[in-house]
């Protein structure tokens, strides 16, 4: 449904503008998320807690193979956020 995916690209960018270190791995399973937008605005909110994008921008998110850089997260998150 359109208006379905437009709703979940809507919360994906929120969320990754308002996420806190206290919430960061609250982004982690929207990394993976079917939706290329969505795993975007999920790692645009990592980057900009974590200073920076791990060597990944939007293309990467929104191609196929993303283990690498779920993984570089999940990585940064258990050193960084306690």
């Amino acid at each position: 449904n359109p208006s379905d995916l437009a709703r979940r690209n809507a919360a994906a960018r929120v969320l990754g503008e308002s996420a806190s270190l206290k919430t960061a791995a609250q982004l982690l399973p929207l990394l993976a998320n079917e939706t290329p937008e969505v795993r975007a605005a999920a790692a645009r909110g990592l980057s900009r807690l974590g200073g920076g994008d791990l060597g990944r921008n939007d293309a990467y998110w929104k191609g196929e193979d993303r283990a690498a850089g779920i993984k570089a997260w999940e990585e940064w998150i258990a050193k960084n956020v306690k």
